[in-house]
This record gives structure tokens, sequence and C-alpha cells, in this order.
């Protein structure tokens, strides 16, 4: 497609435009490897390339135990020269963590800013001034370009800012960097977009406006006024004169006067800036590390999280509680009767109301905490009915949190809170605060809602991992190993104090509200019709709903309800008879 090739064409210049920003940025670290490399080049050494090999690993290696063996291996190859010393400060002293592939002279030579510039005039002379993109009539410059176009695919000017080790066993990340230029935050971040193989590039260039093609043009112009300038002598001028005359055509917009020049150091600067973001440490950043390190670690609280995303992720949790129980029908309805029966049974002891309820919870849980030997005896009663529901879910004994309204509201009243809600909030919730769903002006208490969650089957598991602080910084994960971007991304994100948002925007539904409640009324015709004491009908249930809201509801959005109801207990039907069970 023509919208491809041009932007991967955009794509590559603007790779060209960040090398060489790098390279002014940290001019005289440039100027330290051409050092080095003459160093190398006029050394006694016989096998030099391997020398360089081995330095280069050095220079990009981040593991100290690895990079020590590396060294071992220089000072067998550089014994008593003075390579091995400048190599150590080069290793302290550097920013700019490239492969010395991509910063030796000849590969810059290669990639002149002058060379750079004459490719873009002939891109713009072969697609009609940016208009007409043909990739065969594309070919040869595309070849030539190929060497950015491999920078940015590869990743190759951020990939080297961390080392990952990774045991296969635990699951255990270990993410090891330079902390005197890298932040630990700074660390897990790159970690993301190198073990992810994201686009550093977009990454970095996140802190400001995209470059377009056309921008391109006085941007290559002015490295290539800065690369004469400084080896010609050349003054603005003169160049300017130079460069439309060999470029009449493609010079005539954008070219006015040598003003472009500066107009385009300005762009320069600021995409310097952005690279310093990036190949420095951020000290705000070792600042807040500083803190949170030394203070005990702390739980995110639910406070912290917009109250829009607390009530859908809520809401959401409760629609799937019931559509599990009506995807499992069978199951539930004998879960159901047992504990029925078991309630009954511990009515006939001694024990007040609350003591009853929690015998009745630790006996479903399976729990041997009873020090009344009438309790015992109906546990021990109900030992075998239990055990064979539990073979039916291997691994899950939390049965007693099932039909228990004091920790899982009712459709129904969950419904009355959307609809009281509504009134309070507007019909779009834009006024929704806090407040409006605290513990003190709702019935529902829906700090619970992520408890109930846990019960349920995982059919897309959320990944959520730990962090050990420090270098190497740790990244733990807490249930999905195999996901090793998604742990370190779920490490910085609690780092950032932000994984507990991400958990509840992942468990939400719907982020449209109005769609969450087509579901609950959906949920509540299908839990009415195969637990109902009596026969439901759509009309039967529109008046049910109706009755908790000041206005009849639409049918059509009730009937897409119904719909979006029954996809969602079809959903936890085959996850359930695969895992055979929760």
């Amino acid at each position: 497609m023509v919208i491809d090739i041009q932007e991967r064409i955009t794509k590559i210049f603007e790779t060209g435009i960040y090398y060489h920003a790098a390279l002014q940025k940290y001019k005289s670290q440039v100027e330290g490897i051409d050092y080095l490399e003459k160093m190398v080049m006029q050394s006694s050494i016989p096998a030099k390339t391997d020398l360089w090999n081995a330095i280069n690993l050095y220079l990009i290696e981040h593991h100290p135990y690895k990079a020590q063996q590396i060294y071992f291996v220089l000072a067998g190859k550089a014994a008593h020269t003075d390579i091995l010393r400048y190599v150590r400060m080069m290793k302290l002293d550097r920013n700019l963590v490239l492969s010395l592939d991509i910063l030796s002279e000849a590969f810059r030579n290669k990639l002149s800013a002058e060379s750079q510039l004459e490719n873009y005039f002939s891109v713009h002379h072969l697609t009609k001034g940016f208009t007409v993109f043909d990739e065969q009539a594309l070919a040869d410059i595309l070849q030539k370009l190929r060497p950015l176009e491999l920078i940015r695919k590869d990743n190759l000017l951020f990939c080297n800012r961390i080392s990952c080790q990774i045991d296969k066993q635990s699951g255990y990340i270990s993410v090891y960097y330079d902390d005197k230029k890298t932040s630990f935050r700074q660390a897990l971040k790159w970690a993301v977009a190198v073990v992810g193989k994201q686009d550093g590039l977009t990454t970095l260039s996140e802190g400001k406006t995209a470059l377009t093609l056309k921008s391109c043009a006085g941007i290559l112009a002015t490295f290539a006024f800065e690369s004469q300038r400084k080896t010609l002598g050349i003054g603005k001028q003169q160049f300017f004169k130079q460069l439309c005359d060999k470029y009449p055509y493609e010079t005539e917009v954008g070219f006015a006067d040598t003003r472009f020049i500066t107009r385009a150091q300005e762009k320069i600067d600021e995409i310097k800036n952005v690279i310093t973001q990036f190949y420095e440490i951020n000290k705000e950043d070792k600042t807040r590390e500083a803190f949170l390190f030394s203070e005990q670690p702390k739980i995110e609280s639910l406070d912290n999280v917009d109250p829009h995303t607390r009530l859908k992720s809520a809401l959401s949790i409760y629609v799937n509680y019931h559509a599990w129980l009506l995807a499992d029908h069978e199951l539930f309805r004998a879960l159901y009767t047992i504990r029925t029966a078991i309630d009954t049974d511990l009515q006939g002891c001694k024990r007040n109301e609350a003591q009853r309820n929690s015998d009745l919870l630790s006996i479903l849980n399976g729990m041997n905490i009873f020090d009344d030997p009438d309790v015992a005896a109906i546990k021990q009663k109900y030992a075998a009915v239990l055990e064979k529901l539990n073979e039916l879910s291997p691994g899950f004994k939390s049965w007693g949190y099932f039909f228990c309204e004091d920790f899982v509201p009712s459709l129904p009243g969950t419904i009355v809170l959307f609809s009281q809600l509504k009134k309070s909030c507007g019909d779009d919730f834009s006024q929704l605060t806090h407040a409006d769903i605290s513990p003190e002006k709702i019935h529902i208490d829906l700090k619970k809602a992520i408890v109930i969650n846990m019960l349920l089957p995982q059919q897309n598991m959320f990944t959520a991992a730990g962090y050990g602080a420090g270098n190497p910084a740790k990244i733990l994960p807490h249930n999905n190993k195999e996901d090793v971007v998604g742990n370190i991304q779920a490490a910085l994100d609690l780092f950032d104090g932000h994984l507990l948002r991400h958990y509840l925007s992942h468990v939400t539904l719907d982020n449209k509200l109005k769609k969450l409640e087509e579901l609950l009324w959906g949920m509540h015709y299908h839990y009415e019709k195969a637990w109902g004491a009596v026969k439901i009908t759509d009309d039967k249930c529109l008046q049910q709903i109706d009755a908790w809201y000041d206005e009849p509801v639409s049918v059509s959005r009730f009937q897409q309800g119904k719909k979006a109801a029954r996809e969602l207990i079809n959903s936890f039907m085959l996850p359930m008879k695969n895992a055979g069970g929760h």
C-alpha cells in the first residue's frame, strides 16, 4: 500500500535524524570511540577484530559477573597495553550505549549527513514531491537506506540500555543496568521495550511531535551544514547557495533563506532534550526511589482509582459471578441444596446467628476449626457430599462465599443501585465521585468485588508481579510466569501505583456504563429463568426492572442485554469444561 511505503521511508529518515542528534549530543564520547579504534588498529595485537568484538561485548554488558568474565578475556588479548584502562574508563563514562559497529567511523561515514540529505532529495524526486510512492522505483534508495532501517527494526539505538536474565523455573526476572545513568524505573521501562522487541524510537519520540517526511528536509540539511562547517569552514550563506544550486526543484518549498537552519536547529535541540531523558538518569526518579525504597511497601488504595473504573469493574464482576452460576447450573444447584441443608442443621445448634453463619462458611470452605461437637458432627455428616463437589472443581474449596448476599449482591440489588446512582450522578454518571460509592452512601460494599473476582474462573489471565528494589531490578511473577514482558510491565505499574487501576480496567466487561446496565438486565432475566420460583417472560421481567426505575426501560436495550448476557454465560461454559472446574 502507498501509505505503508511512505510511513516506512519516514521512519527511516526519522531514525537517521535521531542517530545524528545523538552523535552530536555525545560528541566527546564518539571521539573517544575513534581514539579507541585507532589504539586497537595501531597496536601489535594480531586478532584485532576479535579484540574489537570483545570490547564491544564488555561495554554493553550490565550483568557484573558476565562483564567481569568478558574483561578477563580482554585482559588476555590486550595485555601490556593502555587499551584495558581506556576501555574501563569508557564504560564508566559512557551514556551512548550503542554497539561499536554503528558508532565506528566507517559506519558513520556511510550514514553521513550529506549522504542522508542526498538520499532524501532522491526520494523527493522519485516520488514527485512525496505525492506518488512506487516501491519498485524506490528500490535502489531503500537498499542504500537499509542500515538505518535495520537500526530501527532491531532497536539498536536502545537495546543495550539493560541486560536481562530470566530464571525459567521460577519465572524470576533480573534486569541489570548502570545505576549511575539509569534509574530503577527507567530500567523497567526499557526492559519492557527491549524484551518485548518494541520500537524504542517510538517510545523515545512520545515526548515530542512526530516527524513528518516533509519536516525532515530542513533538519537533514542542517546536519549537512554542520558537518561541512566543521570540515570545510563553510558559512550559512555559501551552504544555502550551493544547496539551492544542486537541488533547485527540491528546495522550492521550505528553503526561502538561511533561516531554515535556525528553525531546524531548534527542532534538533528539542530532539536532543528528548534523547537526554532516555540516555541519562532521571533525577526525579532517583529522588522518588530513595523515598519509596526506604518506606514499608504500601498496598495500593482503591481511593487512588477513579470512581468510574471502580464502579464499572465491580458491576462487571457481579455480572461474571452470575454468569458462572448459570454456566455451571448443575454444580451450583447441588451447592445450593447442600448449603440449605447444612444451614438447616446448624439452626438446631445452640449458636447465635453470627456464629452460625461463620460455621456455615467454614464447613463449606473445608476448614477444621470447630470447638462445638454438634457443629463438628454436621461437618462430618456432609464431608462425603462436599468431597464429591470438590471433585467437580479440583483445587477449589471456597464454596461458602456463594449464595451469600452479604458477600455478593443480588442482581436486583445491583440494578437498584445503578438506578439510584443515575439519579444522583446524572444519566452519564459524569458527576460520580468516590463519596457516591462509599459504604456510607450505598448498601453494596464495592471493595469486596476484588475478592469475588478471585473466586471466578480466570478466562483472561491478568498478569501481576511484584518487584525487588536495587540493581538488578527483580521482577517476581505472581501468576503468569510465561508472560515475561507482561510481568515487567506489571512491576512497573506497581512501582508507579497503577497496577490496581489496570487490574480493575482489565476485568471491566465494557467501558460504557449503559452497556453494563443492559448486561445487568439481561443477566437478571436469565437468572430468574433458571433459578426463579415463578416462570419468567420478557414482559414480567421488564415489569420487575421498570419498578426499580422512575421511567420504563428501553425494550430494545433489554433485548440487547439478554443477547449479551447469553453470550457471556456461554463464554464461561467452554473454559469450565476444559479446566475440569475452577
